[in-house]
């Protein structure tokens, strides 16, 4: 697997996001997330992705025990405005962020916030 200008994105959640949906009761405890990017590096390195080369032991022990997101792509080819996007859910055009440094417009929707 290839990547010509590769950003990949890397969500790992706790065990309990991959099981099956059952209503439980509000808890008062938040679950643990964790989220890992990592800009430009090659997917066929990874060995949870199938790389046997043994280059990242530690993200594939992680990876046994997490929930893997290996088809993620980035809406622009830009570090800052692709975390951008990550963490509001919304496309460059619309969270306007070019350049590392530029703060986030305080209306948009923000992952820690809603978690």
């Amino acid at each position: 697997m290839r990547f010509s200008q590769c950003f990949l994105l890397l969500l790992f959640l706790t065990r309990w996001a991959g099981t099956a949906t059952v209503l439980r009761p509000k808890s008062t405890t938040r679950p643990n997330v964790i989220l890992i990017t990592l800009d430009t590096t090659r997917a066929d390195r990874m060995g949870f992705l199938g790389s046997k080369r043994a280059l990242t032991p530690n993200l594939d022990a992680l990876a046994k025990e997490s929930v893997v997101f290996s088809r993620a792509y980035a809406q622009v080819p830009l570090t800052t405005p692709s975390h951008a996007n990550i963490f509001t859910g919304t496309y460059p055009q619309f969270n306007h962020l070019n350049y590392m440094g530029q703060p986030l417009a305080e209306d948009l929707p923000y992952l820690p916030d809603i978690l």
